[in-house]
């Protein structure tokens, strides 16, 4: 029986999808060769695939103000090709997008720390 096979058969459940689905099925892996978590391995797979998704879903909306500046007003396309002028701006757009920027950054701070935490639990 194929390694596949296995996990599913290891459910009780009907098959999750999405989120869900994924946690159960990295969790399911008895040599946990599909993770490095140790402790919490469930909770910590999914505290990092939803944070993950948050940071994927931060970039394609600060993706869209990028895109949306360099068609916008004399404002918005100095804020694109200038730092300075991106953050002297207090326009409502400009001051939006500094807050998805600053959000990402936090949250990709957390990532990498979990991140390198996790690689510590796999070393010991």
């Amino acid at each position: 029986m194929s390694q596949r096979g296995r996990y599913i058969e290891r459910s009780n459940e009907p098959d999750q999808i999405g989120f869900a689905g994924l946690v159960e099925f990295l969790a399911s892996d008895p040599d946990r060769s599909t993770s490095f978590f140790k402790a919490f391995h469930k909770e910590a797979l999914e505290d990092i695939i939803f944070m993950e998704a948050e940071i994927a879903e931060l970039n394609v909306v600060i993706e869209g103000h990028f895109k949306t500046d360099l068609k916008g007003d004399m404002e918005d396309m100095q804020c694109a090709r200038s730092w300075t002028k991106f953050a002297a701006s207090t326009s409502a757009r400009q001051q939006e997008k500094k807050g998805l920027l600053l959000k990402r950054r936090a949250l990709m701070r957390e990532y990498r720390v979990l991140s390198a935490h996790s690689k510590q639990l796999d070393c010991s």
